[in-house]
């Protein structure tokens, strides 16, 4: 007797190819949600979406940073001297913990047989729904929840070090407003005097930066600072002198900008719902190089079915993440804004 395997029979080999229905062949598999996830919304949480993505092995999610040496404008050796030996660094071990964020929803059988207006099916419109809320709710924990790191225990949950916990780059306002203790998701700044976000505040952060070693791409903030930031004239000048930006061809006034062309190059300006607010206005503006910038996943987005206990189909869309801040001299953040 001959068996498929073997590959002595042609005929059988055939029979059980044309059983088989294979995945690159089938029109009917839904799309990895995680991509779904990255399609949803991208403007609305732009944290997340400027970040990169990664994998996370554990729970705690190390990475190292390296920074360069100081520059030594003193270094001249004599013709024919011996090579003196250097003390090697591989950098600075840093971590941030995985946090779990959740959606639970469920319809009721009736709910989903029924005729819905504006849609097809209940459960996917909640699932569709589930997607963006959580999406959202990701993004604000990593750009305004202005919370330290904490491992998870028997009823406490772990968090992840949001982003203002790890930029060394920081302007900030007067009073009692300080830099954070320790650049490693262990500590936050302490808010201090509120002030209006300037040119000269950007100038100072983004010049900062760059001291550093630093070369943000991407201004984001929140409303109320972005149209601040449209006011700007580039020249220094106040707002009531400000060259009038209009296209008369087309009859438009022009009351945005979306590029900042400063001193140290050219940085894109995106809005978020997700900036910390303070006398209902936008406390901080961060400076963000996106290639300093990731989310590592343990658990990537995923949607899982519950079981059933009665007339209702239930499910749980999560994702277990962790925010990783490649170098902390990559970004910038003007801090206690609003004034």
């Amino acid at each position: 007797m001959l068996s498929v395997e073997d590959g002595s029979c042609k005929e059988c080999k055939e029979d059980n190819k044309m059983a088989i229905n294979e995945s690159y062949d089938s029109t009917t598999i839904r799309e990895d949600l995680s991509d779904l996830i990255a399609n949803i919304s991208p403007v609305d949480t732009p944290m997340l979406s400027a970040a990169r993505t990664t994998s996370a092995s554990s729970t705690n999610h190390m990475w190292v940073e390296d920074t360069l040496a100081a520059t030594n404008s003193a270094n001249a050796a004599e013709e024919g001297l011996d090579a003196s030996e250097a003390e090697f660094t591989t950098g600075t071990k840093l971590s941030n913990y995985t946090q779990i964020s959740q959606k639970a929803f469920g319809v009721s059988g009736t709910m989903e047989a029924a005729n819905s207006a504006g849609f097809d099916s209940a459960l996917a419109y909640a699932s569709a729904k589930a997607a963006k809320e959580l999406k959202n709710d990701v993004d604000a924990v990593i750009t305004k929840s202005n919370q330290t790191k904490l491992v998870g225990a028997s009823g406490q949950a772990p968090k992840t070090a949001s982003i203002d916990c790890w930029i060394r780059n920081r302007t900030i306002g007067g009073g009692s407003g300080a830099d954070p203790s320790a650049f490693d998701g262990t500590a936050k700044g302490t808010d201090g005097t509120q002030r209006e976000f300037t040119q000269t505040v950007l100038d100072d952060t983004i010049d900062e930066c760059w001291t550093n070693g630093g070369s943000p791409k991407l201004i984001i903030t929140g409303p109320v600072n972005r149209k601040l930031f449209s006011t700007f004239d580039g020249l220094g000048n106040a707002v009531g002198s400000s060259t009038m930006r209009t296209d008369r061809a087309a009859k438009t006034i022009i009351g945005t900008a979306d590029v900042y062309m400063s001193n140290f190059g050219d940085l894109n300006v995106v809005t978020s719902r997700n900036i910390r607010q303070g006398s209902s206005k936008d406390r901080d503006a961060f400076l963000i190089d996106p290639e300093y910038l990731k989310v590592a996943y343990l658990r990537p987005w995923q949607e899982t079915e519950l079981a059933k206990t009665g007339d209702a189909d239930k499910r749980q869309m999560l994702v277990e993440y962790a925010l990783v801040v490649s170098n902390t001299y990559a970004h910038g953040l003007c801090a206690d804004l609003g004034g």
